[in-house]
């Protein structure tokens, strides 16, 4: 049997910093998952 053992990064409180941090991950071939309590950014309010 074959086990993968990924790590996956759990990013949370995303805003411009956490989505610029999951582009970093991605290209050091580490997966995200970013989470968000607000729907639209601050900067768009």
């Amino acid at each position: 049997m074959i086990q993968s053992h990924a790590k996956k990064a759990l990013i949370i409180g995303a805003e411009i910093g956490g989505a610029a941090l999951a582009l970093f991950l991605k290209s050091t071939g580490l997966e995200s998952e970013v989470y968000e309590a607000r729907e639209q950014p601050e900067a768009s309010r």
